[in-house]
């Protein structure tokens, strides 16, 4: 109940040349019916975020501003309760041929390039609801990501997933 994907791709530039396309990988903390409640309230945001900012000028819409839009609301809003999340927001923008990412809190991801070297995306932030946001530091990467590259990245879900007998 607490793991979730969300996907946002921009409107097409001018020339018809195909928009970044934004992921936000999130885990919440704990399981079940909470997990599932604090994971829609974070999708509300997401969608109310890139309502407010449907293109990436200036620091809108790249990681760092949505990892860090993310915290405040987290800590406005989950954290009273107890409720906290790691995230992955991973920018890829074919147009310049770039990933920018920032992970707060997640576990490293992995970009494959086409030519089969592989670069680890650490976690570049804390995860989202533990500090205030004039402590928050929502540090962005950026790496090349050309045709062919592959981005792998998971929540723990793949782990406790379990088969028709309950076997993990």
């Amino acid at each position: 109940g607490g793991d979730f994907l969300f996907v946002h791709r921009e409107s097409p530039a001018k020339g018809g040349v195909e928009g970044a396309l934004t992921m936000v990988l999130i885990d919440v903390s704990g399981h079940g019916i909470p997990a599932a409640l604090s994971v829609n309230r974070l999708h509300g945001e997401l969608l109310r975020f890139f309502s407010n900012y449907p293109t990436a000028q200036g620091e809108s819409g790249r990681p760092g501003h949505v990892l860090s839009n993310l915290n405040a609301y987290a800590c406005a809003a989950l954290a009273p309760q107890g409720v906290y999340a790691t995230v992955l927001v991973a920018r890829v923008c074919p147009t310049v041929g770039t990933i920018e990412y920032a992970n707060g809190g997640r576990p490293t991801a992995f970009l494959r390039n086409a030519n089969g070297a592989i670069d680890e995306l650490p976690s570049t932030a804390t995860m989202i609801g533990v500090l205030d946001a004039e402590f928050y530091d929502a540090e962005a990467r950026e790496l090349n990501f050309q045709p062919g590259d592959r981005l792998l990245a998971y929540t723990d879900g793949a782990m406790e997933t379990r088969d028709a007998k309950g076997d993990d």
